[in-house]
C-alpha cells in the first residue's frame, strides 16, 4: 500500500511540474525573460520514473541486466569494484551537477535553485538504487522511526519537489483594470505597538 501511495504522490508531482514546464514556456514567448522549461521536464520524467518504479520495480530490472551481463562476460566477482567506484562518484557527480545547473539556470535569479536541487537530488538516489551495491542495499532497507532509510530518501525526494514547485513555479500577475479616473486605494501604515 506504501508503495501505490508513494507513486501516486510522485505521479501527482510530476504532473505538477509539467504545468510548471507550460507556464514557463509562456512567461518566455509573453515576457521574453529567462525561462527553464526543460528543467521541470527533466524533473518531471524523473519523478515519473521514480513513480512508475515504486510500482512495478523496473529499476531492479536494470541492475539485473547488468548483473546478467557480468556473469555471461565473466566479470561478476569484480564488479563490487565497480559498483563502489560508481557510489564513490555520486557525492562528485552531485556537486558536479548543482554547479552546472546553477550556471544553466544563473539568469533567472534564485527561483530555480530548488527545482535544481531536487533534480540533482533525485538523479543521485536513483543511481544508487540503479548501482545495487549489497552494502547500500542492506542500509537503504534498515528502518529509522517508522520508515526505512529508502522510504526516507523518497520523502526527502518528495519535500524537495514540493519546495520546488512552491519556490520556482512562475504564478501569473493579477492584473486590475480600473473605470477611467477610480484610484486604487492605498494600504494604511502599520502601526507599531508602544510598550
Amino acid at each position: 500500500m506504501g508503495n501505490e501511495i508513494a507513486a501516486v504522490a510522485y505521479g501527482m508531482l510530476a504532473g505538477c511540474c509539467l504545468a510548471a514546464a507550460y507556464s514557463e514556456g509562456r512567461l518566455r514567448r509573453s515576457r521574453g525573460m529567462a525561462a527553464y522549461p526543460s528543467l521541470w521536464v527533466m524533473l518531471a520524467v524523473l519523478l515519473l520514473l521514480l513513480s512508475w518504479h515504486r510500482v512495478t520495480g523496473e529499476l531492479n530490472n536494470v541492475t539485473n541486466y547488468f548483473r546478467l551481463q557480468a556473469r555471461m562476460e565473466g566479470w561478476y566477482a569484480e564488479r563490487r569494484d565497480l559498483q563502489w567506484s560508481l557510489i564513490r562518484a555520486v557525492p562528485f557527480l552531485g556537486i558536479v551537477l548543482c554547479g552546472g545547473f546553477a550556471w544553466w539556470v544563473r539568469r533567472a535569479g534564485r527561483r530555480l535553485i530548488l527545482p535544481a536541487l531536487a533534480l540533482v537530488y533525485l538523479l543521485c538516489f536513483t543511481l544508487v538504487q540503479v548501482v545495487s551495491l549489497h552494502q547500500m542495499d542492506w542500509m537503504m532497507g534498515r528502518r529509522v522511526g517508522p520508515l526505512s532509510v529508502q522510504g526516507w530518501c523518497y520523502v526527502v525526494g518528495f519535500a524537495l519537489s514540493v519546495g520546488a514547485l512552491a519556490v520556482g513555479m512562475v504564478r501569473r500577475s493579477v492584473v486590475i483594470v480600473l473605470p477611467a479616473g477610480e484610484r486604487v486605494p492605498r494600504p494604511e501604515p502599520r502601526r507599531q505597538n508602544a510598550r
